[in-house]
């Protein structure tokens, strides 16, 4: 564990390596303090957003479950055991991306684009109410997984999924603002933020990629 930058400008390095459980395990224990403040906050604080009792997204997770990979599980897991929280509360942290709007912008630049230097360049900006507050916890986890090839998860301590990252491998992703269609829409399949995550542990290209969130059922 890494701090990186001062003040508000700082944020978190985590690396862990080995099964999932075992990078639960370390992730809760070495940011533990930071874990437990932001899953309390960020349930609380999203939770009164929406007008929703924090027991919504439990219901969230009942339908999402049977379409949730095993190493998910088993990484909540190992993180509320490492940080000394129920894994309900774990459970629920990881479900507000799924139960929320998403407001957020991205751009990717290449080719003409950066004639100056040929890289390509990617960004992803949180368009949030900087008063939520879930800015405070920015932490960068650099996985070295058992199964698949090591990856950047740049997003919260105490946070699972991903909507930044990149591989290892030439892939990159980053989401952008969507809703669900409330009246017709059901929660029944993977969670977007483990959906993108598992491109970046486990996809070898933008084919496989793409054919991943084709098939996947949302």
């Amino acid at each position: 564990l890494e701090r990186i930058g001062q003040g508000d400008d700082g944020l978190f390095l985590l690396l862990v390596w080995g099964t999932p459980e075992e990078m639960g395990t370390a992730h809760g224990q070495l940011l533990k303090d930071s874990v437990q403040k932001h899953c309390d906050h960020l349930i609380a604080a999203m939770s009164q957003a929406m007008g929703e009792k924090p027991e919504m997204l439990d219901e969230i997770y009942k339908a999402t479950r049977p379409h949730i990979p095993a190493h998910f599980i088993g990484e909540m897991e190992g993180l509320a055991k490492g940080a000394g929280l129920p894994l309900q509360t774990v459970i629920r942290c990881q479900m507000i991306g799924e139960a929320s709007e998403w407001h957020c912008s991205l751009f990717g630049a290449w080719g003409k684009a950066t004639v100056g230097d040929g890289h390509t360049y990617q960004l992803r900006a949180l368009d949030y109410n900087v008063r939520a507050e879930i800015q405070r916890f920015p932490t960068i986890i650099v996985y070295v997984p058992k199964q698949g090839h090591p990856f950047a998860n740049i997003g919260w301590a105490g946070i699972v999924g991903s909507v930044t990252g990149i591989s290892s491998v030439p892939l990159a992703i980053s989401e952008i603002g969507d809703d669900y269609d409330k009246a017709n829409d059901s929660f029944d399949g993977i969670p977007f933020p483990f959906l993108l995550r598992d491109i970046l542990q486990f996809d070898e290209d933008l084919d496989v990629a793409i054919a991943r969130v084709k098939n996947a059922r949302r």
